[in-house]
């Protein structure tokens, strides 16, 4: 009786989570969480003190940018560029939105899409993610041809780095002690132990 009811429960607490969860908007989370993400495998790879500059979308100057705080600025060719191997938090914002938050938006749209009920789920809303990659990444096609098929069609460490940007989007919106947490780390190992 007492397992019956705590199971009960855990039902009506997890059909509220899901219904306050329904429209939530993780694009802002998900523009920082994927600029972290790209920043600590370039920190990995070349160093803490490693610099990559981008040109900042807009026309504000250098010394108003300053003015505002930022910082790790310069000026090339006469277009302003801001070294973004820093945290998010003090990347300017419409440099930002312009590195991650395209993809962000597709990404809030497959979790505001798909219900995660299952492995096959998360393995749907990989797929999605991927597509959303492909369409903002577009760009990169003639060099890595072999990240522009379908996910189905991806070496495991592709699907691999896949599954992570959905793992963020799971963490927010649902929470790392989630059952849709859990369905995410069932398709992560099966991965991870892929052809071992």
């Amino acid at each position: 009786m007492l397992n019956r009811k705590s199971n009960n429960t855990k039902l009506i607490v997890e059909t509220w989570r899901r219904f306050m969860n329904e429209g939530t908007d993780i694009t802002k989370q998900m523009t920082d969480l994927g600029h972290e993400a790209w920043r600590k495998g370039f920190v990995k790879n070349n160093g803490e003190e490693a610099t990559r500059f981008k040109p900042v979308p807009g026309s504000e100057s250098l010394e108003d940018l300053k003015s505002k705080g930022f910082e790790g600025l310069k000026v090339v060719d006469g277009v302003v560029n801001q070294n973004i191997n820093q945290p998010a938090s003090k990347i300017i914002p419409a440099l930002n939105d312009k590195l991650n938050g395209a993809p962000a938006v597709g990404y809030n749209k497959a979790m505001n899409e798909v219900e995660i009920n299952s492995a096959e789920d998360i393995k749907t809303l990989a797929d999605k993610f991927h597509k959303v990659w492909m369409e903002c990444n577009s760009w990169q096609k003639d060099n890595s041809p072999e990240m522009f098929v379908p996910y189905s069609q991806l070496s495991r460490d592709l699907k691999i780095k896949d599954l992570e940007q959905v793992e963020l989007a799971i963490k927010i919106m649902y929470g790392d002690d989630s059952e849709e947490y859990k369905f995410w780390g069932q398709v992560m190992n099966e991965q991870i132990n892929y052809n071992r």
